[in-house]
């Protein structure tokens, strides 16, 4: 969800759909996408999910940002 600026507004300005579980980040002003539920409709395998974010935070300092969002960027496939 994303927060309402508005404080007489009580609600939020997005709201995700139902069943929508993403995970994503943004390095160095680029989106990465690592996981949607609703590209692949399948919850995410947690410990390959867990995995695979610690691998990007381990490599995000040594490798360009292009080249981590060609890796980690998700095609919509499960990864495990």
């Amino acid at each position: 969800m994303v927060a309402n600026d508005d404080e007489r507004e009580m609600f939020y300005d997005r709201v995700p759909r139902i069943g929508a579980f993403e995970v994503s980040t943004v390095i160095n002003g680029t989106d990465i996408l690592i996981y949607s539920k609703m590209m692949s409709s399948m919850w995410p395998h947690v410990r390959a999910l867990t995995v695979r974010c610690k691998e990007l935070i381990d490599n995000k300092d040594s490798t360009a940002t292009a080249a981590l969002k060609d890796k980690f960027q998700t095609k919509g496939l499960q990864n495990r």
